[in-house]
């Protein structure tokens, strides 16, 4: 299932996540995904809950930086996206 890749998707809250490392895809994947908490999730992945704290912050901080950037570029909006579509988990890996 690791790493995700960019094309499978256009959107782009499925290509910020492809931008990062496998390990932190799997780290976002098991907190926003499966309701893990970090430390948890740090734990399955086998590093300490210190580590996967910074490692979540630094993931959440390149998501942000990528939707901001994807967005301000964005295309045009085609007559069949549905802009509603993943919303909610933009907003939840934004702002968890």
């Amino acid at each position: 299932m690791w790493p995700i890749a960019p094309e499978s998707s256009d959107d782009a809250a499925i290509a910020a996540l492809a931008s990062l490392s496998a390990r932190d895809q799997e780290l976002v994947t098991l907190v926003v995904w499966e309701g893990l908490s970090i430390a948890e999730a740090g734990s399955i992945i086998g590093i300490r809950p210190e580590a996967a704290r910074a490692r979540h912050s630094r993931a959440r901080r390149s998501l942000r930086e990528r939707l901001s950037r994807d967005d301000r570029s964005q295309e045009p909006v085609r007559e069949d996206h549905d802009p509603g579509a993943m919303r909610g988990l933009s907003i939840q890996i934004v702002n968890r």
